[in-house]
């Protein structure tokens, strides 16, 4: 019981969170300064009516009872002293407009005891005139009711205030047993105002509390209230622009569908007309197949016909000899560019089509890419350049198509011959990465824009920056090395920087399959023409 009792003078029994306890010292410190003030007023209106009732009414008993004459003295100096507090407030907030807690914790606490200590000497000096206490009774349940003071701070000035009122009451009064039942009745209001203080600041404390809760929330309130108002105006304008977007996309659909209707001379449905659409992209594929098979036809003758004049015996004169070898080796360029840019169209249209398949089959990606690069070593030093093969592994065994791998490769290093300067350097490496086989080639040539390598892939493009008249192309490469790359599982990507060269990175994934068919072995004279066709592009 008597810790409980003690919890009550113990600043944290009041759950105040220390973010606060600061700001509620100030506001108590204020609370009581400006609460003082309106008390001073009272008194010095109080004082003066005092003041005129004792010399109107009670100036003629002063020399019968000379404590008359005491109470109206000391009414004179309360009066004095509150004015003086009020003067001091007034300097303090508009003269000098001094900010100090210090200042005003300690001019309403002096006010308080000087206020209380003018109470017990009212209250002692009315035992000489009617006997009564009630002076200091109204201070100590004025102080009550209208201060804030922590429990402790009212326990200690109660505590105070009565026993200089009972050694003043124990020296005024006219007997003993007047002296004890003043003390015994005054010592249960002191209890009953410090349990009306501590209710006041308990109720001072949580309404403190309260407010800062209320004030939280509704700042939260306001916070949830304006971002939900730019919410709503956020969504607002996307609906408005969707919706502006939705109109006008309905209007060009709505143009469309009327132009579309207007010139066909059937009205079908939407899904009849897609029909259709596809129906048409796959017969232009196949015909743009078959025209492309014809195409290749009085090519062939024309091929065939050079090979024939390469044939006739050199019964023709020198001068005229070199001549001819000029023109046929012109032809036979062509052809092969003609033949090269057919086949790229026909796999094109049959990948397009969904016709285009490929034979994969286990075997040694690294005998198949060192093969291809060796059998264009001494085309590629003819030119000028060096060839630089290397390889972490020298056996790996895996499910590819041959010809298309050596379709990549040539494509590769075709593109690597036409744009790399002389006494320049080819490099072709093989990286092992256990579960993937990464084939690098990479040149020392003008290298590729930054602008051009994010479509560098795509169809029918090409960078304008590195086109010359030493090496053309039709743009369609590097768009079907990327699909031949794709058929296989695999990535296709490049590294280049504008005037140091190229790197493309082919990686494949190491796949087996559970029926090897049979290896079929090329000789050099087809391994020559494909080396032909795929360096076409590039004049001698």
């Amino acid at each position: 019981m008597f810790e409980k009792l003690l919890r009550i003078f113990n600043y944290e029994f009041y759950n105040i969170p220390d973010k606060y306890k600061r700001e509620f010292q100030e506001v108590q410190i204020k609370t009581n300064f400006s609460r003082t003030s309106m008390v001073m007023n009272a008194l010095i209106v109080l004082s003066f009516i005092m003041l005129w009732v004792d010399i109107k009414y009670f100036k003629e008993l002063w020399d019968e009872n000379i404590y008359y004459k005491y109470l109206f003295y000391s009414r004179i100096a309360i009066t004095i002293f509150c004015i003086i507090y009020k003067v001091m407030s007034i300097v303090k907030d508009k003269g000098f407009k001094v900010e100090s807690l210090l200042l005003e914790k300690i001019m309403y606490k002096s006010a308080i005891i000087i206020i209380l200590f003018w109470c017990i000497f009212a209250s002692t000096n009315a035992q000489h005139i009617h006997g009564q206490i009630s002076a200091y009774i109204i201070g100590i349940f004025s102080v009550a009711s209208i201060l804030v003071l922590y429990p402790l701070e009212s326990f200690i000035i109660y505590a105070l205030t009565y026993i200089i009122f009972a050694g003043a009451l124990f020296l005024n009064s006219s007997t003993i047993y007047v002296f004890l039942g003043n003390l015994i009745n005054t010592l249960f209001l002191i209890v009953l105002a410090f349990i009306c203080s501590n209710f006041r600041f308990t109720f001072h404390v949580k309404n403190f509390i309260n407010k800062k809760i209320i004030i939280k929330k509704t700042m939260e309130i306001k916070k949830n209230n304006r971002d939900l108002e730019n919410i709503v105006h956020q969504r607002t304008k996307e609906l408005a622009k969707t919706s502006e977007l939705l109109i006008k996309e309905i209007n060009k659909r709505h143009k469309a569908e009327i132009d579309a209707i207007k010139n066909k001379t059937l009205f079908k449905e939407k899904e009849s007309l897609l029909n259709e659409i596809m129906e048409f992209e796959k017969l232009r594929n196949i015909f743009f197949a078959n025209i492309s098979h014809e195409l290749r036809t009085p090519i062939n003758v024309i091929f065939s016909a050079q090979q024939i004049i390469e044939a006739l015996p050199s019964v023709i004169e020198n001068d005229e000899r070199v001549k001819l070898d000029n023109y046929v080796g012109t032809i036979k360029q062509n052809c092969y560019r003609l033949i090269r840019l057919i086949g790229n169209l026909i796999d094109i249209t049959k990948m397009d089509a969904g016709y285009f398949e490929i034979h994969p089959k286990n075997q040694d990606i690294i005998k198949i890419v060192e093969d291809v690069t060796m059998s264009v070593a001494q085309y590629i030093k003819d030119k000028g350049l060096s060839l630089i093969f290397d390889t972490e592994v020298e056996e790996k065994y895996m499910r590819v198509d041959e010809d298309m791998i050596e379709r990549i490769i040539l494509n590769l290093l075709s593109n690597a011959v036409k744009f790399t300067p002389k006494d320049g350097y080819i490099y072709v490496n093989i990286y092992d990465k256990k579960k993937s086989i990464i084939i690098s080639v990479k040149d020392t040539g003008i290298g590729i824009s930054k602008e051009a390598q994010d479509k560098i892939f795509d169809r029918f493009v090409q960078d304008n920056n590195t086109i010359s008249r030493e090496a053309e192309g039709s743009g369609i490469g590097l768009s079907l090395v990327k699909s031949l790359v794709h058929m296989h599982e695999g990535t296709v990507s490049l590294n280049s920087t504008v005037g140091e060269g190229t790197e493309f990175l082919i990686e494949l994934p190491v796949i087996y399959m559970d029926i090897d068919e049979e290896h079929i072995t090329r000789n050099y004279e087809q391994n020559i023409e494909k080396i032909q066709i795929e360096f076409s592009d590039i004049y001698k």
